[in-house]
């Protein structure tokens, strides 16, 4: 894919860099002819420097129906893993960037940065190699199903397990063991009191942060006290929460249950993921360039939106400090779907947003 990007770009005569992330993956980056040196670490640009970062990877195709494992296309819809997260996001920019190849720079407001990066699914690693890199980006574009609505933010998110321990023995001699899963509904009932006080951390535009215990395991069979318990967190986090302080509090209650009840023990795991929470100010260029972009486009006046999910934006936000707009083809409804598509009428839209966005950043 990575390779096809690059090649694609290489036609049109754009400067195009690829840069390792893992062995035998890489980011692709491109801007203008002549622009090559805002590719590099502390590049300095007379005119604002605009990313539009799209990720190349997909989840598995594994549930997929059969019919749809491979792209097909239905009348003006494109079936197939990726098609709608984020493939249409890719075809759009790509469009865009095909339709300003013969605009010289000295008659753009903006430098563009297309960043089709490796592993947002997973780790984000290639939007961390991006930051890494030290190039420098005013302000950034990140591409997914958005249904054309330009997304200000969206909120963060910690996963991590909680297990607790117990002693097996016959259960028609429980009182000779401890058992786990009783033990887990002390946690799970301390947890709820947690999640109830969540509605009053709301945030004004990204919402309320919300706590879910997604899986249980524990215990071998019915006649068995169980001697573990494990449960998995998701944690949704609004701007101003702090993940360790999160932590800290699901500390403080499983020592508090320690200390409280004699034959309770556990293990909190290090999170398996943090991702933060992200909220670009209205008044940010980027913010009124996307939705003055996609009002032409409606012919009406557009309000910004919040993705549901999460994204490579909370990377180049919080921690790079880049002003991000969401937006692309798609509805979110369909992506990791058994059907996943992209309204192609969508796609080809997208890609004049992008190409207006480009070209009247500033007026």
């Amino acid at each position: 894919m990575a390779g096809y990007v690059a090649s694609f770009l290489r036609q049109l005569n754009f400067e195009v860099k690829e840069q390792e992330v893992h062995p035998d993956r890489n980011n692709i980056l491109a801007t203008l002819p002549g622009c090559g040196h805002i590719l590099e670490k502390g590049s300095i640009s007379t005119k604002p420097v605009l990313l539009f970062e799209i990720h190349l990877d997909t989840v598995a195709r594994s549930s997929m129906k059969e019919e749809y494992r491979d792209p097909r296309w239905e009348e003006d819809r494109l079936y197939g893993r990726g098609s709608c997260d984020t493939k249409g996001s890719l075809a759009s920019l790509l469009l865009a960037f095909e339709n300003i190849k013969g605009i010289s720079p000295e008659n753009l407001s903006v430098l563009p940065i297309l960043c089709a990066v490796v592993d947002e699914e997973v780790g984000a690693t290639g939007a961390m190699a991006f930051i890494d890199s030290g190039i420098r980006a005013d302000a950034a574009i990140v591409g997914e199903p958005t249904k054309l609505l330009p997304c200000i933010g969206h909120k963060g998110l910690v996963r991590w397990e909680i297990e607790t321990f117990g002693k097996a023995c016959h259960s028609s001699t429980a009182n000779l063991g401890i058992n786990a899963i009783m033990n887990m509904n002390l946690v799970l009932s301390e947890l709820a009191d947690i999640e109830n006080k969540l509605p009053q951390q709301a945030h004004p535009l990204i919402g309320e942060p919300t706590l879910n215990v997604g899986t249980i395991r524990g215990g071998t069979q019915n006649n068995v006290v169980p001697d573990h318990c494990v449960i998995d967190i998701d944690r949704r986090t609004v701007p101003g929460e702090d993940p360790e302080k999160i932590l800290k509090e699901v500390d403080l209650m499983l020592e508090k249950l320690a200390r409280d009840n004699y034959n309770f023990s556990y293990r909190r795991s290090d999170p398996s993921l943090i991702d933060l929470p992200v909220c670009s100010d209205l008044h940010e260029p980027v913010v009124r360039a996307a939705l003055k972009a996609c009002g032409r486009l409606t012919g009406k006046r557009v309000e910004p939106g919040i993705l549901t999910c999460s994204s490579d934006a909370s990377k180049l936000g919080p921690l790079a400090g880049i002003p991000c707009v969401i937006l692309g083809p798609g509805n979110l409804e369909q992506a990791h779907t058994a059907d996943e598509y992209v309204d192609l009428e969508e796609v080809l839209k997208c890609s004049q947003i992008y190409s207006w966005i480009i070209q009247h950043y500033t007026s």
